[in-house]
C-alpha cells in the first residue's frame, strides 16, 4: 500500500539528528547558518550557500515554525483592533486564529482555481478601508504569479505576506514583490527538518522588531525536539509500503486518523505558548544541514510523477493544472463522490486523502460573501498519492479509477 504522504527524510538524518542534540553548539552562530541558506537576493533565485559561514545581508529569520513566525509578525506590526487581513481562502486553519489572536479580522479571497492564484477582482472587492495586510498562501504545490497582487497592494499600501510552506522546492527563496516571504520545514514539508521554519522580512525596521521580541521568548527545551524526532522514526517505518498496509488492514480504515494525529505540529490546548517559542538548537542545526543540500533529484521525480498523473487526467479535475510553477507537494483531484473514489484506489494497492493535511477554507466575517470556488474545490477534493513504487501502470490504474467516477472513457495508450 503507498501511503498518501511520506516524510521526506532518511534515516540518516533522523540519527545527525539525535547526535545533534548533545553536542554543544552556539545558538546564535547556528541560527545565522540557516538564515544564511536564504540571502538577501532582490532578484529571488536561492543558490546554496557554500559554506555554513553566514551572510552579513540575510533579511531572514529562523522561527519554530510558521506559525510562530506569523504570530511574531503580528505581534511586530501591532495592527489597530478590528483590522482586517485579507486572506487566501484555501489556507492552514492555525492561521485566521492566529489573526484573530491578535484582535485581527480574517476575510478570505477567492482564487481561481485553474491557477490556484488569488482572483485579483475578488481581492479588489474584498479590500476596505479597514484592511491592512494581505495574505496569500502558495497551495498544493503550486506557485502563483504575485506581481498583480503585489500591484494590488502597492496601490493601498497594504503590507503583501507569502506563506511559501508547501511551494518550497529546494530553489525557490520568496518573491522580491513580497514584504515578508514564510517557509516551513515540518514534518510533511519538502526538505523538512520536523519542525522549523524561516521567515524573510525585507523592511529592515520591521525584521529588526521581530528579532527583539522573538529574543523575549522562551527556548523550545533540546529534549523536546528529540523526542519528536524519535517519534518520527516510527512514523517513517509506519509509512514503509508493507507496515502501512498493515497498519490499515489492523485500523479498518481508520489509519489516516492516526496519521493527521502524528504529523500535527502543535497538538494540545496550550496553542499560543507552544508557537511562542526560540526553536531549539538542535532543530537549528537539522536545519542547518538539511537547507545546505536540498535533495533536488527526489523533487524532479516528485514533478514527474506529478506530471505523469496530469497527462492522464482531464484538466478541469485539477485544481492548480494551470499553474505557472508547479512542485506537487500533493497532487489533488475533484471528484464527485470522494469517499468512493478512496474505497477503489485502495483497492488498486495505493492510499489517497482527503485530510492529512490541515488546509481548511476561511469563514468569511458576517455581511462577507463566501468563497465559493474555494469551497466547491474543498468539498470534493482528493488527494493521490506520489512516491517510491508509484510505477506507470499503478499511476494509470489510479487516474482510470478517477475518470471512471467522472463517467468518462478510459485515457487513450
Amino acid at each position: 500500500m503507498i501511503p498518501p504522504k511520506r516524510i521526506e527524510i532518511g534515516w540518516f538524518d533522523l540519527v545527525r539528528a539525535l547526535a545533534g542534540g548533545v553536542l554543544p553548539r552556539d545558538r546564535t552562530r547556528v541560527a545565522r547558518q540557516v538564515e544564511a541558506s536564504f540571502p538577501h537576493d532582490p532578484a529571488g533565485s536561492y543558490t546554496p550557500p557554500r559554506s555554513g559561514r553566514p551572510s552579513e545581508q540575510s533579511d531572514a529569520l529562523a522561527v519554530l515554525s510558521v506559525r510562530s513566525g506569523f504570530d511574531l509578525l503580528l505581534e511586530a506590526l501591532d495592527l489597530t483592533e478590528g483590522s482586517e487581513v485579507v486572506v487566501s481562502a484555501i489556507t492552514i486553519s492555525d492561521m485566521p486564529r492566529i489573526i484573530r489572536e491578535h484582535g485581527l479580522v480574517p476575510v478570505p479571497v477567492d482564487l481561481d482555481m485553474n491557477t490556484l492564484s488569488v482572483s485579483v477582482d475578488a481581492l479588489r472587492s474584498t479590500i476596505t478601508h479597514r484592511t491592512r495586510a494581505i495574505l496569500v498562501a502558495h497551495v498544493f504545490g503550486s506557485r502563483m504569479d504575485l506581481g498583480p497582487v503585489a500591484a494590488v497592494a502597492r496601490e493601498h499600501g497594504l503590507l503583501l505576506v507569502e506563506d511559501c510552506a508547501q511551494a518550497y522546492d529546494g530553489c525557490y527563496s520568496g518573491a522580491p514583490e513580497a514584504d515578508v516571504s514564510m517557509f516551513s520545514f515540518g514534518p510533511i514539508k519538502t526538505q523538512t527538518a520536523l519542525g522549523g521554519g524561516v521567515l524573510r522580512v525585507r523592511p529592515t525596521s520591521l525584521l529588526d522588531t521581530m528579532r527583539r521580541l522573538q529574543g523575549e521568548w522562551p527556548e523550545q527545551p533540546a529534549g523536546e525536539y528529540l523526542r519528536r524526532v524519535a517519534k518520527y522514526a516510527l512514523v517513517l517505518l509506519v509509512l514503509t509500503r508493507p507496515v502501512y498496509g498493515v497498519l490499515v488492514r489492523l485500523t479498518r480504515g481508520q489509519h489516516q486518523r492516526f496519521l493527521k494525529s502524528a504529523v500535527r505540529g502543535f497538538p494540545g490546548k496550550e496553542f499560543f505558548a507552544r508557537i511562542r517559542r526560540q526553536p531549539s538548537v538542535p532543530l537549528l542545526a537539522t536545519m542547518a544541514r538539511r537547507l545546505k543540500s536540498p535533495d533536488l533529484a527526489a523533487l524532479a521525480e516528485r514533478r514527474r510523477q506529478g506530471r505523469m498523473l496530469l497527462e492522464d487526467l482531464p484538466h478541469a479535475v485539477v485544481p492548480g493544472h494551470e499553474a505557472p510553477h508547479h512542485s506537487y507537494w500533493v497532487f489533488p483531484v475533484t471528484v464527485p463522490e470522494p469517499a468512493e473514489a478512496v474505497t477503489q484506489i485502495r483497492g488498486l494497492g495505493l492510499d489517497p486523502s482527503r485530510g492529512t493535511t490541515s488546509l481548511t477554507v476561511v469563514t468569511p466575517p458576517d455581511g462577507r460573501p463566501p468563497p465559493r470556488g474555494a469551497m466547491a474545490t474543498m468539498r470534493n477534493v482528493l488527494f493521490l498519492p506520489l512516491g517510491p513504487g508509484l510505477t506507470p501502470a499503478l499511476a494509470a490504474s489510479m487516474t482510470g479509477a478517477v475518470r471512471r467516477l467522472q463517467g468518462l472513457p478510459e485515457a487513450g495508450p
